[in-house]
């Protein structure tokens, strides 16, 4: 696993009990089948890849865009480089000016959206470029925004124990 994936094992009288998390890139790096390529997708961009929505089009506009920053997976494809910036970038933006999030979500998402653009201008800036994919621009590494993304999404529930 990378330093963006986590393992909480537990046993007790009930049994042993283990909560993996994968991150988006590693979701992205593992992928084998369909499933696994929505898997990631969801991981990113809280939506199917099927979904007739605004923001998929606008990633299948940027795919015609960039044709040779595209990676097929299947019937689906992985943007890679300007491509990913910009589909990543627009949607961490979108993300942190929607009215309905308290300041804290809207800075949270201010900071991805920072932070996609700072990696991507970095891997440009080598002397060899490198064109990282949206996996790779799109996680994160600190874990409480992480937990606090997966409660904010729905993706992790918190119970009080009885």
């Amino acid at each position: 696993m990378s330093w963006a994936s986590y393992r909480i094992e537990h046993r007790d009288s009930n049994g042993f009990f283990v909560l993996d998390y994968l991150s988006p890139k590693d979701l992205e790096a593992s992928m084998g089948d369909d499933e696994g390529y929505r898997r990631f997708f969801y991981s990113l961009y809280r939506c199917q890849p099927d979904e007739a929505n605004d923001f998929n089009r606008r990633r299948f506009l940027i795919a015609e865009k960039y044709p040779a920053l595209v990676i097929d997976v299947g019937d689906y494809f992985i943007l890679t480089g300007q491509a990913a910036c910009e589909i990543l970038s627009t949607h961490y933006y979108s993300l942190s000016i929607i009215d309905d999030y308290d300041q804290k979500t809207k800075d949270y998402y201010w900071g991805r959206y920072e932070s996609v653009l700072s990696y991507h201008q970095r891997a440009q800036s080598l002397p060899v470029p490198i064109n990282l994919t949206e996996g790779q621009l799109g996680t994160d590494s600190d874990i409480g925004a992480l937990i606090h993304e997966a409660v904010l999404c729905g993706m992790l529930q918190v119970k009080k124990s009885d």
